[in-house]
């Protein structure tokens, strides 16, 4: 798939929803979210995670994007990217 970054807007065009999946690695004051919305930019808060302890850093935001919609993987601090997977449903 494309490649994705943090802090950016994308638009889910592929006609079918999406299962996406963001892995982080969330250190000290870290915190990551996922937004959705119709309209850009999207302003529904669908998952976050904060402040992941130090022997098991990683944690993942599991959230669905409908046909059409706009996602964002909104950040503080500096969260790691780990993997960032996206599944068409049906």
């Amino acid at each position: 798939g494309a490649s994705r970054a943090f802090d950016t807007i994308y638009q889910n065009t592929t006609g079918k929803p999406l299962f996406i999946v963001v892995t982080v690695s969330c250190l000290a004051t870290s915190e990551t979210y996922a937004w959705i919305g119709s309209s850009s930019p999207p302003g529904t808060l669908v998952a976050s995670v904060a402040y992941g302890q130090a022997n098991n850093p990683y944690l993942c935001l599991p959230f669905i994007v409908p046909v059409s919609y706009y996602y964002k993987i909104a950040t503080a601090g500096t969260p790691g990217l780990q993997y960032w997977t996206e599944t068409q449903i049906g």
